[in-house]
Order: C-alpha cells, then structure tokens, then sequence
C-alpha cells in the first residue's frame, strides 16, 4: 500500500457540518478534503442556485464524479449536453493525453439542486 494513503485516519463528519466556500455562487461543503484523505479525494456537496454554471474547464489531474442529491443539472461535456435528474450518477475523466482536451460545464436545469462531487486522484 502506498505510505501516501495509510496517513489519512478514519472520522465522521455529521450532515450540516463541514467548511464552506462559495464560488461563483454555488457554495461548496466539504465533506472531506484532500488534506483529511492523504490527498487519494475530495468530497463535497455542492447547492446550485438557479442559473449558476461553471465555466468550461478541465481536469488535467484528477477524475470527477457527481451523484444528484437533488433537482437537475444539465452536464455539457466534450460538447454534448444532457440533464441529469434527481439520482443521476456521472464520472468525468481528466485528460489523459494532451489533445483534443476535454471541456465540460455544468449548469442547471432546475430551481435549485444539491449535489455530491468527488475529485479522485490517481
């Protein structure tokens, strides 16, 4: 096993807790951070606002997956859109080779939604 992932102790974070972070408009809860897993993930929650979108990026180092605790998010990646309703499930690769790159955005579809979303590091 790597010595990387034997760092990181179990712990239990309770529903409503958790640091916050709001970007551009979506507030972020951290569930557990890098720092709390010896770098293996990142979860958090995310509450979109109605009309609030992240701009076109990509994932050059980390794998990106969703689970839709509520409402419905179109997801627009590599140039397709499609919603995502309420359990819907989607894992977003990083880029792993220089081109073409992989641009995706997420934005929503409803009044309001709450998600999960996980970066996992290789």
């Amino acid at each position: 096993m790597d010595a990387k992932a034997t760092a990181a102790e179990s712990f239990v974070r309770e529903p409503a807790a958790g640091s916050t972070l709001n970007v551009l408009g979506i507030t972020h809860i951290h569930k557990a951070t890098g720092a709390e897993t010896a770098g293996s993930f990142s979860l958090w929650e995310s509450v979109v606002p109605p009309g609030a979108a992240t701009p076109l990026h990509t994932h050059a180092r980390e794998d990106e997956a969703f689970y839709v605790l509520s409402g419905e998010l179109v997801i627009e990646f590599e140039g397709n859109s499609a919603p995502h309703p309420y359990c819907a499930r989607r894992l977003l690769l990083r880029r792993t080779r220089p081109a073409p790159c992989r641009p995706q955005c997420r934005r929503q579809a409803s009044s309001r939604a709450r998600l999960l979303r996980a970066e996992l590091r290789p």
